[in-house]
Order: structure tokens, then sequence, then C-alpha cells
């Protein structure tokens, strides 16, 4: 199995799920310095990383030479977010002093830090967003729109086989789930891989009790049209990712 994921969207839970369903080893650096490598129970491996082209990569470097017709089965595994909770988890992940505050902080001081990361941090938040979708789905022959709609029906999730009959990915199939219906992924992972018992990490309010409520107000709080003009800047796919959400 693979976890190619874009940062932030529940890669460390599907992760450290899989890992202990499977008997996995510990996670070893893996080609890259950003994919890592743990052999399972029973010869089975798990990669996870935050790239596309490298999780491909480390997918075919994986498969046994002598399969040229690549028979050997592989899952990867993906997930969208909301921005308007993806972008606060990201803020959060690089300002961990705000965490835990020495001196009280106002709401309008963390706001302030906010609107600032934002501005700031424009090439790294599209970096982030176009990270693994872009790749995986270009890989799988289908558009967001296809992701999204089969969520609707399916209830949070949208299985795809690879339709090539040939190629880096062939005989994979890709799971995105959604974030927003993060508690429905422990019986979605037990209805399409018995044996996957799913468990989510710690919250980000729980792990921050300090700013809990200023962390949710700005989750709430959406984006200033400066803000999105500053992280989509002419970039189509960062475009298509807010549009995805009804945020444009």
């Amino acid at each position: 199995m693979a976890v190619i994921n874009t940062p932030k969207c529940g890669t460390g839970s599907m992760q450290s799920s899989i890992q202990r369903s499977l008997k996995c080893n510990n996670a070893v650096p893996f080609m890259t310095e950003t994919a890592v490598y743990m052999g399972c129970h029973h010869g089975g491996h798990l990669i996870r990383t935050h790239s596309g082209i490298e999780g491909i990569q480390a997918i075919q470097a994986l498969r046994p030479q002598d399969d040229p017709d690549r028979r050997q089965k592989c899952v990867i595994l993906t997930a969208v977010r909301n921005p308007t909770s993806w972008v606060p988890s990201n803020f959060m992940q690089m300002s961990s002093t705000l965490c835990d505050p020495e001196e009280p902080i106002s709401y309008k001081e963390f706001e302030e830090e906010y609107h600032n990361f934002i501005m700031g941090h424009t090439r790294f938040i599209q970096e982030q967003m176009t990270s693994t979708r872009t790749h995986l789905t270009r890989h799988f022959g289908i558009t967001m729109a296809d992701v999204i709609e089969s969520m609707n029906i399916n209830g949070g999730y949208s299985l795809h086989s690879n339709p090539y009959p040939i190629g880096a990915l062939n005989n994979c199939e890709l799971l995105f789930l959604r974030m927003e219906d993060g508690p429905k992924w422990k019986d979605i992972f037990s209805t399409l891989y018995p044996g996957i018992k799913y468990r989510p990490n710690r919250p980000r309010t729980d792990a921050c009790p300090k700013i809990a409520k200023y962390y949710k107000a700005i989750e709430r709080r959406g984006f200033t049209a400066e803000e999105m003009e500053s992280m989509i800047q002419g970039n189509s796919d960062v475009a298509a990712y807010f549009q995805m959400y009804n945020l444009l």
C-alpha cells in the first residue's frame, strides 16, 4: 500500500493505522529524503510520501523486476480537505510557538499572525496543495470533478481502478478520502480493506487547548479576497481546488 497524500490531510493517521494493522516495521528513508518505507508482515510493502512524483517512483521501484505486466496489486491512499481547515492546520504546524504561548495572546494578534502566514507563504501553499492530486489524477485518467461526484455518491470516498493496461500504476487502485467525512473512515477502511483498523490521530484543538477557540474561529472565518488572490495567483490547479469547495 502507498499513502501518497497532501500534508495535513490525515497522512499520519493513515500510515499508523496501516502500519499497526499489517504489522509493518518502523519507517526508514526510501530513495529520497521525503519518502519512507515500511516492510510489512507476509512480504507486503508500505510507502508514505507527500510527493506524487516520488510516490509513483517508489511504487515502480518496489515492483518485482520479474513481473513486467505488473500483476502485483497496489493500493494508493490520498485525501482532500477543505482549504478553510487545511490552511489553518498548516499555519499551526509552522507556528508551533502559538500552540502553547508563553504570554496570553488576543484573537486579533492570532488572526494577524494567520494573515501574515498566508501572505508570506504563497509558494509553499501552492506547492503543498498540488503536490499529489495533480500527478495521481493524471495517472488514473480522472479529474477532481470525477472524484468529488463519486465522493458525494459514496458518502466521503472515491475509489478508482487504473484504466491503462501498461504504465507506472497499472493494476493499482486509488482511494480518495474526504477529511470532512473523517468519522466514516473507520467503516470505509473496514469495508474496502478488511483487516485495516483505522484510528484517527489526536485533533489539533486537543493538542493546543490554550488557543483552541482561536483555531476554530479562523476555520470559520474563511479567507479575505486579498488572501485568496495571494494563494491563487493565476495557478489554475489551486483555483480549481478552491472551486471544488465552492470558495470561488
